[in-house]
């Protein structure tokens, strides 16, 4: 694939096929060579990088972009690089601002996942400012598809990760807390999934923490 770069009639497309091969192999060997991974991440990314900054208005150039970002912050967190993870969330989230809706639903995973490894680093105030992002999105992509129940779920689940980390040291935010609680579990209401209840189970075992 490489060696068909300077020949083939539509670069672009080999460099996505390559692009996709190189995800691939990353997932193969990350558990037995992780700078084999780590390379093949790294070629991926910068392969995406440049479709995007040669075509911004291709929403699919993006998403794949966006994706490979999200799953290169993965692969540090798994291997306890929750700085590197960090970074690549936080480009993942940007990158995504750049689709439709402000980037709709894998902007709201990259910034919940950012929010989630900045709040295990315990930089706690980046972690609130983060997740009181995803939270407002997760709103309005939730009210802007009321018939969706995984909107309303998603939503539900920035609100879970946001309230948690309002109430956790220094200077918890119980009252705040509480608050996102409530609206979170409100946009659950009527919803019989097991997501639903899964988020629904861990809000009320919050709200029964924050009563305390």
């Amino acid at each position: 694939l490489r060696a068909r770069l300077d020949t083939a009639q539509d670069p672009d497309a080999v460099r996505r096929t390559l692009g996709i091969w190189l995800a691939h192999r990353a997932e193969r060997v990350k558990a037995t060579d992780d700078a084999a991974a780590l390379a093949a991440l790294e070629e991926a990314i910068a392969l995406r990088k440049a479709l995007v900054a040669r075509n911004p208005e291709d929403a699919e150039a993006r998403e794949e972009y966006v994706r490979a970002l999200n799953a290169f912050g993965a692969f540090h967190s798994e291997k306890d690089r929750d700085d590197k993870a960090v970074a690549r969330y936080a480009e993942a989230a940007e990158a995504a601002a750049g689709l439709p809706e402000g980037g709709g639903r894998m902007r709201l995973i990259a910034l919940g996942n950012q929010a989630h490894v900045l709040g295990r680093l315990d930089r706690i105030a980046e972690s609130r400012a983060v997740a009181e992002q995803a939270w407002i999105l997760g709103q309005r992509l939730a009210d802007g598809t009321k018939a969706d129940p995984k909107a309303a779920e998603d939503a539900a689940r920035a609100g879970l990760r946001y309230a948690r980390v309002l109430r956790a040291p220094p200077k918890p935010q119980k009252d705040q807390a509480r608050t996102v609680v409530q609206q979170a579990r409100d946009r659950l209401a009527g919803l019989k999934g097991s997501r639903a209840q899964e988020i629904g189970k861990a809000l009320a075992e919050l709200s029964e923490e924050l009563g305390r």
